[in-house]
């Protein structure tokens, strides 16, 4: 413990989080700061989509802070001396002064020892304001080339001419910038950002700047570590500033390929770079028994760091042999291996070749551990803030903190598809798709972070939790809070609601202004306070909603929704005007028809992002417990595993508020359409599923198969001709019949339709459904639906099994029954639905009853796929 050293401050700024609670919370809920980079920081003209010219860059998004400002005041800065220092400066001393702000001294008297308290900050090129401020200094080089040409294309102006356009040209020039003054030379220096937090605190400890590019700030945390275990220092105000959005830095990205173009990717096998962010985040370090008798609260103990360097090779060009040696040297100073650590801060940049060398060293060094392996999440916050450069490291580091310390592990944001070497769980180390809660039982809850820079430098540190004798507090979140955190979606629903469509036209043109300008973390935000004002009067008549996914998606939208407005009358419009934009109008109340899924759906034992998102659907298949079942192949698994999906959509349903007029159930989809309708509750619905299972699979002379025909009921009966053990199952659309029987009878039906060029698929059943051989079945079932007292229905179902709407006169128990025997009418029912509905939501997993209701009927479906990940 002699060389342990405790975080005891910290503070941050960082894209869309002005705390280290807000980047904590920002990242474990995938928010993403990404947005086009504003203008008033780089125009369009230095951008070029196309990459092909060589002195503007390709990539024009960016995660960006806005709105810090400097309190000079506070601070007693002059404005001049604030104009023509790099904003670097300002920033870190803001950050720093919060970090120390934030240390948590015993009440005894402690303090800082000023004499004793080092400044160590990771910076590269001080920053892009500054270098833009240098332009100004280069104004005689400027006037040198106007003046030769205007000497040498424009000669028919006289030297007077020439002159006073030149005087006026060098006013317009030089009123960009600030007027040079003796704060210049120190304001545009890297190394005076850590002089002027000593200068302005009083430290005498040492303050200076650590340059090692992209590991600059971790580089800056390493060397205040070893500075307090060889006593040079008592405390270290250790960090990392960057802001650099800059044409030296985009267009030199640019020209490496090191630039995202079409989207920032992280340990994803289709990564193609990162897009750059920026910011500033500062620790507080203490040795750890110093901290014990000063400090009321510890974040976390460092116990090991190191440092290596590529070595031969291209400069920006990383190699895997030497970061395993950075690895080996921490885990060697923590006296802990590797293979003990639970989640992995990585340097993750989502270029191909760093994030490959990056798993690869990580991987390499935990399967040479020659004990036990703990499994992993590796991820990485540059897919939440952008490359912030010189502070990646510390932003990094602030998040691995606060998931030891919150016993949470985050999820890996941009990983849509992992790359190959996650896949098959190497070295025990993987992605994660969600926010996880971190169980520890016997091994501390470990973390180890990465920062890689150009010139081959390769940092990596690894922190612990503080044992538990001197943990001040633990944050515990709600079981609500959790699930917000970790319903993630990367789509979002803009509502919009008015009186008139002069008022709807109104506000979408008033969001289309600006709009374009938001980060996608801000598109969330405004997602929700639309749908606020959507909601809030059932008045307002005129309706909109469009799915989006970018700033610049849902620009476009709301382009395309202005114009069909301005097209619209007064009259009722109800209109799907194109992909994921919507428009209704007038007095009309849309109707809303349900289908439930039937068998031959996606089956699937777990709730997907729907549970994610939603607790009442979480709890359903919680409650249900298909995880438990001994054989999900078969039918007797099938059958609730599909009802539960279907009772999940209507929760989802009920909670939006969505509500139908009538229903529909394509076979085993009837009996959810019974219980939305009334008949019986969830209990009874679940437990009539099973029996309806178990009794296709156990009753004796119930198998043999089925096959789907691309064809109509008059072709597919005509094929059938007079083989008495073949018959049609299911009449799902006038192009496909499915046809159920003897095994051996249905593969040569299917054989001799192939062989005469038609369609025909055997489905992947083991029972003859919808034929005589289910009346042992039908007798089974009865046994169950005998004890059944079934309700009243309150709704309208239309049913598949007749083709026509349900009475108070209809026997439920025998229509069940009889319903494994008969054809399914599914053309029938849904034409005679489609009357009175003006939309149909396919309620269940995947989208095969949307699929064949698009076939043959013009009433707009929409499948909800319950339980897709």
């Amino acid at each position: 413990m002699n060389g342990s050293i405790a975080i005891v401050g910290m503070a941050c700024r960082y894209p869309d989080a002005d705390t280290v609670e807000q980047l904590f919370e920002n990242s474990i809920a995938q928010r993403r700061s990404f947005r086009k980079i504003p203008d008033v920081r780089l125009a369009s003209g230095y951008f070029d989509d196309s990459g092909k010219a060589k002195d503007r860059a390709y990539a024009r998004q960016a995660a960006v802070i806005k709105g810090f400002k400097f309190d000079r005041q506070w601070f007693r800065v002059s404005q001049a001396s604030y104009d023509v220092t790099d904003l670097t400066h300002w920033l870190a001393l803001t950050v720093a002064k919060e970090t120390i702000e934030s240390i948590r001294f015993r009440k005894h008297g402690a303090h800082l020892d000023n004499d004793a308290v080092r400044v160590v900050v990771g910076n590269t090129l001080t920053g892009e304001f500054s270098r833009a401020s240098l332009m100004r200094l280069r104004w005689p080089y400027v006037r040198g080339v106007v003046a030769q040409h205007l000497l040498h294309e424009y000669p028919c102006l006289d030297n007077a001419e020439r002159s006073r356009l030149l005087r006026d040209l060098e006013v317009r020039y030089k009123g960009s910038f600030p007027v040079p003054n003796e704060d210049l030379l120190s304001g545009g220096l890297g190394n005076t950002i850590a002089g002027r937090i000593c200068n302005h605190f009083d430290f005498k400890g040492g303050g200076y700047t650590i340059d090692g590019a992209c590991a600059s700030s971790l580089l800056a945390f390493t060397n205040a570590c070893s500075a307090l275990v060889a006593g040079d220092a008592d405390m270290v105000l250790a960090g990392g500033v960057d802001l650099s959005l800059d044409p030296f830095e985009l267009v030199g990205f640019s020209r490496t390929a090191a630039l995202a173009r079409n989207e920032m990717l992280v340990y994803d096998e289709q990564s193609e770079g990162f897009w750059p962010g920026e910011g500033c985040g500062f620790v507080a370090l203490m040795r750890y028994r110093d901290a014990l008798e000063q400090c009321e609260h510890i974040h976390a103990v460092i116990r090991g760091w190191g440092i290596s360097s590529d070595g031969w090779g291209g400069l920006t060009r990383p190699r895997a042999d030497a970061q395993i040696l950075a690895l080996q040297r921490c885990y060697r100073r923590a006296g802990y291996g590797i293979e003990s650590v639970g989640y992995f801060e990585g340097h993750g940049t989502g270029t191909k070749v760093g994030d490959v060398a990056e798993l690869q060293a990580l991987i390499a060094t935990r399967s040479n551990s020659d004990r036990p392996i703990q499994p992993a999440v590796i991820s990485s916050i540059k897919a939440n803030i952008g490359h912030t450069k010189a502070a990646a490291g510390l932003a990094g580091l602030l998040r691995a903190t606060k998931c030891i310390s919150e016993n949470i592990l985050p999820p890996t944001t941009a990983c849509r598809r992992p790359h190959p070497l996650l896949v098959n769980n190497a070295g025990n180390l993987a992605p994660s798709d969600q926010l996880r809660i971190w169980a520890s039982d016997k091994v501390s809850r470990r973390s180890g972070v990465s920062a890689m820079g150009f010139g081959g430098i390769n940092t990596h540190i690894t922190i612990e939790e503080t044992p538990e004798s001197v943990r001040t507090y633990v944050t515990v979140r709600s079981e609500d809070d959790l699930a917000h955190l970790r319903a993630y979606q990367d789509t979002e629903l803009f509502l919009f609601s008015a009186s008139s469509r002069k008022d709807l036209a109104w506000t979408i043109n008033y969001l289309a202004g600006f709009v374009d300008a938001c980060s996608r973390a801000e598109l969330i935000d405004l997602a929700v306070e639309l749908a606020r004002r959507a909601t809030r009067s059932l008045l307002l008549i005129w309706k909109a909603a469009i799915v989006a996914t970018t700033p610049a998606e849902l620009s476009h939208k709301l382009k395309i929704l202005e114009e069909t407005l301005t097209s619209a009358d007064e009259e009722d419009v109800h209109l799907a005007v194109a992909d994921g934009v919507f428009l209704s109008g007038g007095n009309k109340q849309g109707k809303v028809g349900l289908i439930f899924s039937g068998q031959g759906t996606p089956v699937r034992a777990q709730g997907g992002i729907h549970a994610r998102r939603f607790p009442e659907v979480e709890a359903l298949y919680w409650e249900t417990a298909l995880d438990t079942f001994e054989n999900q192949d078969d039918t007797d698994f099938a059958q609730p595993a599909i009802v539960t999906a279907s009772l999940g959509g209507l929760e989802m349903l009920q909670r939006l508020g969505t509500h139908a007029d009538v229903a529909i159930g394509h076979s085993l989809g009837e009996l959810t359409a019974l219980h939305w309708a009334g008949y019986y509750d969830a209990a009874t619905l679940f437990a009539i599923a099973k029996a309806r299972g178990k009794a296709m699979v156990a009753a004796p002379g119930t198998t043999g198969a089925m096959a789907a025909i691309a064809a109509n009921e008059e072709q597919t009966v005509a094929a059938i001709g007079k083989q008495k053990n073949l018959f049609v199952a299911n009449l799902n659309s006038p192009q496909q019949t499915v046809v159920s029987g003897d095994r051996k009878a249905v593969e040569a039906l299917v054989a001799g339709l192939q062989h005469q060029g038609v369609t025909a698929t055997l489905l992947r059943v083991r029972q003859a459904f919808h034929t005589p051989a289910m009346e042992g079945a039908a007798d089974l079932l009865s046994h169950t639906l005998d004890g059944i007292c079934f309700d009243v229905a309150k709704r309208k179902v239309i049913s598949t099994v007749t083709g026509h709407p349900l009475t108070v006169d209809t026997d439920i128990a025998a229509h069940l029954c009889n319903q494994l025997v008969a054809p399914v009418q599914f053309i029938t029912a849904v034409s005679l639905a489609a009357q009175e509905v003006d939309l149909f939501i396919e309620v269940g997993p995947g989208a095969l009853m949307t699929n064949l209701t698009r076939s043959f009927c013009n009433t707009p479906i929409i499948s909800l796929d319950v339980g897709k990940t």
